[in-house]
Formats: C-alpha cells, structure tokens, sequence
C-alpha cells in the first residue's frame, strides 16, 4: 500500500484543489461515490458535507504545507472509511492504488 498527503476537495490526488476537483464531483453530487467521486468524509454520499470540505481548501495546494511525496506502509492498512486527517490544515493521508 502507499499513502501519499492530499488536500480535502483534492478529488485527483494531484495536491491541489481546483476546478479539476469540482468538475469530478459536481456529477456525484446527491449520490453514492467513494473519494475520486467527491466522497471526503467517507460516509457513502456525495453532498454538501463534502462540497463543505472542499470550499475551504479551494485554490490551494500542498506547496510546503508537508513534504510531499509518497510513504511506503509498513504497517496494517486502516479500516475501511478511517483516514488520517490533520484538523488546522485539512491534510489527509489517502491510499493510492495503482
């Protein structure tokens, strides 16, 4: 497994939080997605809530926020829907699956 930072909104992975992003979510939005469809708080649903982490992260990047790059897991992967969410800066630790 690797885990790389992202934004909250950054729907693609690509450390920023865009238009890009809103464009994917906007046709999940009222329906069930998983994270590349707008689903941020990992409670099934597409909706305002997540529209409402986004917002605030938009326009932004990582930029020196963190390091940016990829961390090789060594440990268990964490439960289905648990992520690891820096609260002041809205950073989370996304699996990314090749």
């Amino acid at each position: 497994m690797e885990i790389r930072y992202t934004l909250l909104g950054d729907v693609n992975l690509d450390g920023a939080v865009n238009i890009t992003d809103v464009n994917a979510l906007v046709p999940h939005y009222n329906s069930s997605g998983a994270w590349t469809a707008g689903d941020f708080n990992y409670d099934g649903q597409v909706n305002i809530t997540d529209v409402n982490a986004l917002v605030p992260n938009y326009n932004t990047s990582l930029g020196s926020q963190v390091q940016v790059g990829a961390v090789q897991a060594s440990a268990a992967p964490a439960a289905e829907g648990e992520n690891l969410t820096a609260a002041a800066t809205n950073i989370v630790a996304e699996e990314v699956r090749a």
